[in-house]
């Protein structure tokens, strides 16, 4: 069974899809089971893993060397934004993003899900599954009924409790200063954050985590069930109910395929600009020079310090 289990490609697929969920339970039995270091929902998700961006408070003078995954996460969901015209002499253009935070977030919260086009392309792989398990009862092919069967039932639970994990954004409580101005960005791309400190922390400090169910790891373990199921009962189904199987296996493949390819950074960057930051103002100024980038920032961080100058 080991060298059919090597054909098939057996121990990557254990090795990728049954013990990197195995991982995730935080429990002395599936680590008997899936040996190896505890891996972070997130991390696996990808819901966390950039560094972040130097980030230069405005009134302290301080300088955050580096920030968390938000805060690259932002600054490439401020350069989708539509800029408003500015009319001027153009050299190098700079944009510059004006964010106003007129809300402190809690130090936990859950951004709702965005509508999309996923549940009803579920629907095709469940309609498939079950169409060829039915016509597989039907012919009384009772070996590929059970494994295709077993691979519905598989993939469902599977996805109903990964499914089931709620993201949560949290970041630390402010500290005593209630401005959290400060500027962030690169050389083409600017962001002033304006707003008490404990709304601009959602974005210089903030991360994303998912919370699982603790019977993730019985997810795992089902899957390595099925597998083995699949080297015991394929061969014994007739060629009519092995090749509705192998149909039912490549429409599973196909859509666990375009899952993969859905682009998971730009999920989170619409999630947090239109989740998270919808009670903030945004807007965006493409600005022709870095001179008039530089006299433009100062103004908005410290209107009074130029006035006075000025006069």
């Amino acid at each position: 069974m080991s060298g059919v289990a090597r054909v098939f490609g057996g121990e990557e697929a254990v090795a990728t899809v049954d013990t990197r969920y195995g991982l995730l339970a935080n429990s002395r039995f599936f680590s008997g089971i899936f040996p190896g270091i505890h891996t972070d929902p997130a991390t696996l998700f990808e819901l966390d893993g950039w560094k972040g961006l130097e980030l230069r408070a405005a009134h302290s003078g301080s300088i955050l060397d580096e920030t968390g995954y938000l805060t690259s996460l932002f600054l490439k969901g401020c350069s989708d934004l539509r800029g408003e015209e500015v009319r001027g002499r153009r050299t190098q253009q700079i944009d510059v993003t004006v964010v106003d935070f007129h809300h402190v977030l809690d130090e936990h919260m859950h951004p709702e899900r965005l509508n999309t086009a996923s549940p009803l392309v579920a629907l095709i792989p469940i309609t498939v599954s079950t169409g060829t398990s039915v016509a597989c009862a039907c012919f009384k092919d009772w070996y590929s009924f059970s494994i295709i069967l077993l691979e519905t039932i598989t993939s469902g639970v599977s996805y109903l409790v990964i499914g089931s994990g709620k993201p949560t954004l949290t970041h630390p409580k402010a500290a005593d200063c209630p401005l959290g101005d400060g500027v962030l960005g690169t050389d083409r791309e600017i962001a002033v954050l304006r707003g008490l400190e404990g709304a601009v922390n959602c974005i210089t400090r903030g991360r994303f985590s998912l919370s699982h169910h603790d019977n993730i790891g019985w997810c795992s373990v089902l899957s390595m069930v099925q597998f083995v199921a699949q080297l015991l009962l394929v061969p014994q189904g007739t060629p009519f109910g092995q090749s509705l199987f192998l149909a039912s296996l490549a429409v599973s493949w196909a859509y666990n395929l375009w899952l993969s390819a859905l682009d998971k950074e730009k999920i989170q960057r619409a999630t947090l600009m239109a989740r998270v930051l919808r009670q903030s103002s945004l807007k965006k100024y493409p600005l022709g020079t870095r001179t008039s980038m530089a006299v433009y920032v100062t103004l908005l961080l410290k209107p009074e310090e130029c006035c006075i100058s000025t006069t």
